[in-house]
């Protein structure tokens, strides 16, 4: 007899952090547990910050969330695949700090997957919280992924907010921890497309990027 797929439990949640303003990891927070497809578990990874990172008081008391620390920095990739090892779910959403997913961003990607036993990993557009600031529209022109119109098989999959098949992670050995901030969404989607796991857009998701444009910020990026 098979069993029957609890729908809160197969989806756990990752959101790497290191020395991020509270409320943004608070608006990311909110937004995973209103989505309409409901998650089990969300881990918090604090990867060695400066300040340790807490969870807003006001959300303490969800039995969702698990806070992960690190006890030094080992950049992102490393923070993402500590929330990864524990996860037991058959899918993981890697999410970004100053993100916040739109309501159905979820729902919207298990749905393409579902019916796609190949994808190994999905994505969906983003779009800046303020598209009217000079810097940002600087950053969404020359450093972000453009958008199509359409949905179907890409390259790679930018890391703001990626859901993951977990065999599919399991199978390439997660992140490469050498990458500590730069090309580890493209390295790991490669090793997947070599493993014949493929990647897609979707093209009716959204996310929105809340993050605070800033020459010291891009210019780090650049070089």
């Amino acid at each position: 007899m098979t069993d029957v797929l609890d729908p809160r439990r197969d989806v756990d949640v990752v959101i790497p952090t290191y020395g991020e303003r509270g409320e943004a990891v608070r608006q990311t927070l909110i937004a995973c547990l209103q989505q309409s497809h409901p998650v089990s578990r969300i881990f918090v990874v604090d990867d060695g910050s400066p300040v340790p990172v807490a969870i807003p008081t006001d959300l303490q008391d969800r039995p969702e969330i698990h806070l992960l620390r690190l006890d030094k920095n080992q950049g992102i990739s490393a923070a993402r695949n500590a929330g990864i090892k524990q996860s037991k779910a058959l899918f993981v959403a890697c999410v970004n700090t100053q993100i916040v997913l739109g309501a159905d961003w979820l729902n919207t990607c298990m749905e393409y997957v579902s019916s796609r036993p190949r994808v190994g990993a999905c994505y969906t557009r983003m779009v800046p919280i303020c598209p009217n600031r000079i810097l940002t529209q600087w950053r969404m022109r020359f450093l972000e992924t453009k958008f199509g119109e359409k949905s179907g098989p890409s390259s790679f999959a930018p890391g703001h907010a990626v859901l993951f098949r977990k065999e599919t992670l399991d199978a390439v050995g997660g992140y490469d921890v050498r990458l500590r901030l730069h090309h580890e969404d493209s390295d790991i989607c490669h090793r997947m497309w070599q493993q014949n796991w493929e990647t897609h857009f979707i093209a009716e998701g959204w996310c929105v990027s809340m993050q605070e444009d800033a020459f010291a910020r891009l210019a780090s990026v650049v070089t």
